[in-house]
């Protein structure tokens, strides 16, 4: 595995990351509206979209949220 930050777009979000902290709607929104954005630009899918978790071992975020729903997330604005 590499290192991906030179690959990757990245969305910083504010959360304690402690998986119990809850998402606002409007803050989920956001990161569905930024990625579907960026995938639109590149004529990417939904599939694009990973999480830190999913790609970097021993990163735990985003918890609280499932990339998996995110995924459907974008894929439905996506259209």
């Amino acid at each position: 595995m590499s290192d991906g930050n030179r690959h990757f777009y990245g969305f910083e979000c504010e959360n304690l990351g402690d998986g119990k902290d809850p998402w606002p709607d409007a803050q989920l929104e956001a990161v569905e509206r930024a990625a579907a954005a960026v995938c639109r630009f590149h004529r990417w899918k939904a599939s694009s979209v990973i999480g830190h978790l999913e790609w970097q071992p021993g990163k735990t975020d985003p918890r609280g949220f499932s990339m998996d729903g995110m995924r459907s997330r974008v894929g439905k604005r996506l259209g």
